[in-house]
């Protein structure tokens, strides 16, 4: 391991606090956040529980596979949002690959 990222409670002094608001420091934090609440939400609504194998291989696959399995159910929902939005033709909210309208002036 490179870098442990787990920020402190409290005032931090002026080292920590130089550590804690640097670009690599806040980037880490970033995906750490993210990749706990990936694993939260695949123990709530999923039902994911402890890995029944034994060791770090065991950890790994079974990491590996909780978030597969929410990567492909991520997927769908966005596949169905889009033939949804395809259907009413209404624009996608969120990563649209049409570009912007253009407005044309009455000049």
């Amino acid at each position: 391991m490179k870098a442990v990222v787990i920020p402190r409670k409290g005032r931090a002094n002026a080292e920590r606090h130089k550590l804690q608001t640097s670009k690599r420091f806040l980037k880490l934090v970033k995906w750490r956040t993210g990749s706990e609440g990936r694993i939260s939400h695949l123990k709530h609504s999923w039902g994911w529980s402890r890995t029944l194998i034994d060791g770090i291989d065991g950890a790994q696959t079974w990491c590996g596979w909780g978030v597969l399995a929410h990567n492909a159910t991520k997927i769908a929902v966005l596949v169905e949002q889009r033939q949804r939005n395809k259907k009413t033709s209404q624009p996608t909210v969120r990563g649209s690959c049409r570009p912007p309208p253009t407005r044309t002036s009455a000049a």
